[in-house]
């Protein structure tokens, strides 16, 4: 009985060994570093960076290309956005959502007239293996930036000119908002 209980309690135990010792797999895990994702924004530029993927490379170029675009626009679009509410709510201005609309409107087509002129930083785009299907895939990644006093200058020179807009404009203060809302931009990717 003896020999029977001995021969029971040590099947159990390399049943316990066996079951412990397969059941858990060691995971490992690969950083990817993605192309031109090292350009960041800071206090001098807005940059975006982007990817498009298609069958067909020029294509994954001009998605990559309208993606960042896209990007860079909106960051631009809502970075002015809170420039002008900081700057309305500090100054008193008699009627701070006109201003604010037409700093809005006029943003608005500053950000396309430069999107059409805007600085590569980077391109790359990488041949994938064929899939089960044997399709090939390209994927394209795109790096675009836009100076800050681009914009800033852009703006500068449209509030000036407009008549309505220029009692309540005080350049010195909406340049000392846009450099600090520029300088949270760098805060935020660690380049001061």
């Amino acid at each position: 009985m003896k020999d029977f209980k001995s021969l029971v309690l040590s099947c159990l135990m390399l049943t316990m060994l066996i079951s412990c010792g397969t059941g858990k797999q060691a995971t490992t895990s690969t950083t990817v570093k993605r192309p031109c994702s090292e350009f960041q924004n800071n206090k001098k530029y807005f940059r975006a960076s982007q990817m498009g993927t298609s069958t067909n490379l020029s294509q994954s170029i001009k998605t990559a290309e309208t993606n960042a675009k896209r990007s860079l626009a909106g960051m631009i679009e809502t970075r002015m956005k809170d420039v002008t509410k900081i700057y309305t709510q500090d100054r008193d201005i008699a009627d701070a959502r006109e201003f604010s609309e037409k700093v809005e409107t006029y943003t608005l087509a500053l950000i396309n007239q430069t999107l059409r002129e805007l600085n590569k930083t980077c391109e790359v785009s990488e041949k994938r293996n064929p899939d089960k299907e044997g399709k090939v895939y390209y994927d394209s990644y795109i790096s675009f930036e836009c100076s800050k006093d681009v914009i800033y200058n852009g703006i500068n020179k449209t509030l000036s000119n407009d008549q309505k807009l220029r009692q309540d404009y005080d350049e010195m203060k909406f340049k000392k908002v846009f450099d600090e809302e520029m300088a949270k931009l760098a805060y935020n990717t660690g380049d001061f």
